[in-house]
């Protein structure tokens, strides 16, 4: 279901967003990297775009206005209905995570979460669909974060050669 909500958006020609804080940003961008460079197979650049990489726009806005909305604000600017929202954060209390998954949940966007057994709580009424590490360890959970995040990537691959050639 994560690799069609994604797929769905990428044919459409609406952006995918990912956000995360720390160790989760690294793991957002790198999940972004992976699909907008070639990470199995080669294909078209699609627009995976990683919130709060503009530093210019997360350092203004956080500075002028809050931490706690600039993924929210730059979510506004970049998603629309057809927009897919994945988002990383162990600890599933991250402010401005949850702030952007609120907006997006008003939107209509469907979300991807990656978290822990610790952080599921807190997502899990929030995500269309939640990857949950079973583990209260974040070293840990990001771990098992990158097989997933990769199988998903391949998934997506997978799923845009095969609408591609039907």
């Amino acid at each position: 279901m994560a690799s069609q909500f994604i797929s769905n958006s990428l044919i459409k020609k609406a952006n995918v967003l990912t956000c995360g804080n720390g160790g989760s940003f690294s793991d957002a961008s790198h999940f972004a990297g992976e699909l907008v460079n070639n990470f199995t197979t080669k294909h078209i650049a699609y627009s995976v775009l990683t919130l709060g990489s503009n530093q210019a726009v997360a350092t203004a806005w956080s500075n002028d206005y809050e931490y706690e909305s600039q993924f929210a604000r730059e979510f506004q600017a970049f998603a629309s209905a057809e927009s897919t929202l994945i988002v990383f954060s162990t600890s599933g209390k991250s402010k401005n995570v949850i702030n952007v998954l609120d907006y997006a949940n008003r939107l209509g966007v469907k979300s991807i979460g990656f978290t822990s057994i610790v952080g599921e709580k807190f997502l899990k009424d929030k995500c269309d669909v939640l990857f949950v590490s079973p583990t209260e360890s974040t070293p840990k959970a990001q771990e098992v974060h990158i097989i997933l995040y990769h199988a998903l990537a391949k998934a997506v691959e997978d799923s845009m050669r095969e609408r591609k050639s039907s």
